[in-house]
């Protein structure tokens, strides 16, 4: 749904750019084994850190959804309450944590369709507004409000909507009355013509009980930020309203907040109800997107307040406490700490330098590459390694693709077994979501934080399976698959050559991994069965893609992008 927008409105993630994020890179990859080693380039043991969960490392296509029965992963803070709800992120791209359930009464209905998909989630200021409203909207007209969609227990996208995320949307009914005039609870959201009539099912539009919908919505204590509603339904809700008789500021406030989307379904069958965030969202990373009207309040000196003191838990706490403020900074969007964060890619354990190279894939500058490479090159833990790959390609930029090129081509064993179960744990953030967390390792566009992934996926990396049911646990190739998926996330051309060199690996799930990530890269494939393809087949395709290098290699990635349709 496209946001209108005041001048104060603040700026939402590029698609383009959130579905890179989201979809290629591998945002944790937890080597689930007992101590092993394999060897970096200046003879240091690398580490296979136990105890960590097994996830998949595989190129973008699809992101694997949550699962129901986990725990929501938030990096809480000691003393702050863990049972509240917090709307993270914005509501395209977010997620919820504890999200509450809108209960049913003889004054709120779920419709049953609706009911059906279980999408009945908010947070607490949500589901609060709906249930105070309902009630308010029973006693004066003796009906029952009746809602669709609101979103999923721990938030992220339904098939319905492209919001409806971070669980501070819901979809209301209007209120009907039949041919003769009498109110009727309709079947499902109705949709009406622009004169508030549906020949199909003989209902009309009852602005006089809509309108009572829409006051308890704006006298409750959650900030609306938009009614979505067809613009002819919302004139005749305005009209009403001055025939009522009501305050000219709460019409005025009505006038402000309902509206017809641009460049969306109009909304005639339903109020689309969205709040901003609450003071505990904003302190979570919530990220309110769109019109900023003058009423609202954003909270930016909680949340100021909040970056500095979450910094000092960052510089002092213990060691889990220390992970979580640098996860939680990551979240709040606070790119001022970045230089705070690199800091501690030096810290013991591990897990802190891992966590550090995560944020600053999130909210480092691309300058930073050069020390994610320094610290890679004398790191011995593989998930920490790993991460730091994963970052330098989020960041991007010549200097990453020049590092991730030497991951990827300079792998210190020439062996093809891989990690039981190694494959993609993908991720991302909008302006200020995570792409880290053992915990959290199937984060996703549903729902960023959620289930470890324990299962081994498909064969293929053309059809976005994982490189996995391998039974010799190997760090270096851990590694260097990493770079692969990096590589892909960065759309750099430097690393093309070293991808080229993985189409001749004697592992035929490696061949299709880097075949998918030059494509990715290039647009360019040549069609050949990399994974199982006969060696005739392969040699053919290998030297189409040495030629192609050898032709274009001093060309533009857009010069690629139109020769990938060519091929």
């Amino acid at each position: 749904m496209s946001r209108a927008r005041s001048s104060r409105a603040t700026t939402p993630p590029s698609r383009r750019r959130r579905f890179a994020l989201a979809t290629a890179l591998a945002a944790t990859l937890a080597l689930g084994a007992d101590e092993s080693a394999a060897r970096s380039p200046g003879g240091a043991a690398l580490t296979l850190r136990p105890g960590l969960p097994q996830v998949s490392l595989t190129l973008p296509e699809a992101l694997p959804a949550p699962s129901e029965a986990e725990q929501q992963y938030f990096p809480f803070l000691e003393g702050e309450p863990i049972d509240h709800t917090i709307s993270v992120g914005d509501t395209s791209n977010g997620f919820l944590v504890n999200g509450r359930a809108v209960q049913e009464s003889a004054a709120l209905g779920i419709l049953p369709i609706q009911r059906e998909r279980d999408l009945r989630y908010g947070s607490e200021e949500l589901v609060a507004l709906l249930e105070k409203s309902a009630a308010s909207y029973y006693a004066a007209t003796k009906s029952r409000m009746w809602i669709g969609n609101v979103g999923k227990r721990r938030g992220g996208d339904i098939p319905w909507s492209v919001s409806h995320n971070s669980g501070r949307d819901a979809d209301i009914a209007f209120a009907y009355l039949d041919l003769s005039g009498k109110p009727v609870d309709p079947p499902d959201l109705v949709p009406l013509n622009q004169d508030g009539l549906n020949a199909t099912y003989r209902l009309r539009f009852d602005a006089a009980r809509t309108w009572q919908i829409v006051r308890g919505l704006l006298g409750g204590d959650a900030e609306v930020q938009y009614l979505f509603i067809a613009s002819g339904l919302r004139d005749q809700l305005l009209v009403h309203a001055q025939k009522a008789g009501e305050p000219a500021a709460l019409i005025q406030k009505a006038a402000i907040v309902m509206r017809q989307p641009v460049g969306a379904a109009p909304h005639s069958d339903h109020l689309h109800l969205r709040i901003y965030c609450s003071r505990r969202d904003v302190l979570g990373g919530c990220v309110n997107t769109g019109a900023v009207h003058d009423f609202a309040e954003l909270h930016e000196d909680a949340k100021e307040a909040a970056v500095a003191r979450i910094a000092k838990v960052m510089g002092a706490g213990d060691t889990e406490q220390q992970k979580r403020a640098i996860e939680r900074l990551v979240l709040l969007g606070a790119r001022e700490q970045a230089d705070a964060i690199a800091a501690h890619l030096r810290d013991e354990p591990a897990v802190l330098r891992e966590a550090a190279a995560r944020a600053l894939g999130s909210i480092g500058r691309r300058e930073q590459v050069a020390l994610l490479e320094t610290s890679f090159d004398r790191e011995v833990d593989v998930a920490t390694r790993i991460a730091m790959a994963q970052a330098s390609g989020q960041l991007g930029g010549k200097e990453a693709g020049r590092f991730l090129a030497r991951v990827i081509g300079v792998p210190r064993r020439g062996v093809s077994q891989l990690l039981d179960g190694i494959g993609a744990a993908s991720t991302l953030r909008s302006p200020a979501l995570l792409s880290l967390l053992p915990e959290a390792t199937a984060l996703s566009r549903e729902a960023l934080f959620g289930e470890d992934l324990p299962s081994r996926l498909g064969r293929s990396a053309l059809g976005g399976g994982a490189l996995g049911g391998r039974h010799e646990h190997d760090g270096e190739r851990a590694v260097q698959l990493a770079g692969v998926a990096a590589a892909a996330l960065g759309e750099r051309l430097e690393p093309v050559p070293a991808l080229i060199g993985l189409l001749e690996d004697r592992d035929g799930e490696v061949r299709a991994t880097a075949a998918h990530a030059l494509r990715l890269i290039t647009n360019v494939t040549y069609r050949i069965d990399w994974a199982e393809g006969d060696d005739a087949e392969r040699a053919r395709g290998l030297a189409r893609w040495q030629a192609a290098w050898s032709r274009s290699k001093r060309a533009a990635r857009p010069a690629w992008l139109v020769m990938g349709f060519r091929t």
